[in-house]
């Protein structure tokens, strides 16, 4: 669902690892490069560990944001792949779901070419699960903002729940209208409203991670490669 495609192939997961590989000094500095932006935005640093708070769904203090943060800036390709590989792209954690979405591959128009770009997002927590209410609405009204502000036709969500991830995606129709692509419910969710989708705990109303295509930076080619 996430590459628009039916069926991940082998020759798909094969074409993917080459792609990291080959150029895999690239990927590697601009996930660098990129990935304060990914998690904070232009105008946002990476908090200092002092300031961290195990509450809030604001990124300048959110504790689990800045945990994912440190994991998606410092953990190698190779591991990266590991995951995507053995999982079959089930089950990944958040970080892991970004990296495949930062780092895409294309078929180009001569067979057996593919292309690897990269395809800045930006990456959201929020405290879902909080006792307070008075945190839970805050974290809602957070993702709700998010959703109409920045989501032009994709969004893609993940919880944890019992140490298992579970990711899942959501499309901009129109009039403001969505669908949910959730491959564990085996159909589509109709969903009318953003907050029909945040507020019911059987849409998206349990996802504490966000992840929505970056509209403030432009997608570029990291490499062009052959598989003979």
């Amino acid at each position: 669902m996430y590459f628009q495609k039916k069926y991940l192939t082998p020759e798909f997961f094969n074409a993917y690892k080459t792609g990291i590989m080959k150029f895999v000094d690239r990927v590697q500095s601009t996930r660098q490069e990129n990935s304060d932006v990914s998690f904070y935005g232009n105008s946002i640093s990476p908090p200092n560990e002092k300031n961290l708070s195990d509450k809030s769904s604001d990124p300048k203090v959110n504790e689990d944001l800045h945990g994912y943060w440190e994991i998606y800036s410092q953990t190698k390709e190779s591991d990266f792949l590991e995951a995507i590989f053995s999982n079959q792209c089930k089950e990944l954690s958040p970080p892991q779901i970004l990296f495949i979405l930062e780092f895409q591959l294309e078929e180009t128009e001569d067979k057996g070419t593919y292309r690897l770009k990269y395809c800045p997002h930006r990456f959201y927590h929020r405290y879902a699960r909080d006792s307070e209410e008075e945190e839970k609405n805050k974290s809602k009204e957070f993702f709700k903002k998010i959703l109409k502000k920045e989501v032009k036709d994709s969004v893609y969500f993940g919880h944890i729940e019992s140490g298992k991830a579970h990711a899942f995606a959501g499309r901009k129709l129109e009039d403001s209208k969505w669908i949910l692509l959730d491959s564990l419910r085996k159909f589509v969710v109709p969903v009318n409203t953003v907050e029909n989708m945040i507020e019911r705990e059987e849409n998206a109303g349990r996802a504490s991670v966000m992840i929505v295509p970056d509209l403030n930076r432009k997608s570029f080619v990291i490499g062009t490669f052959e598989i003979l």
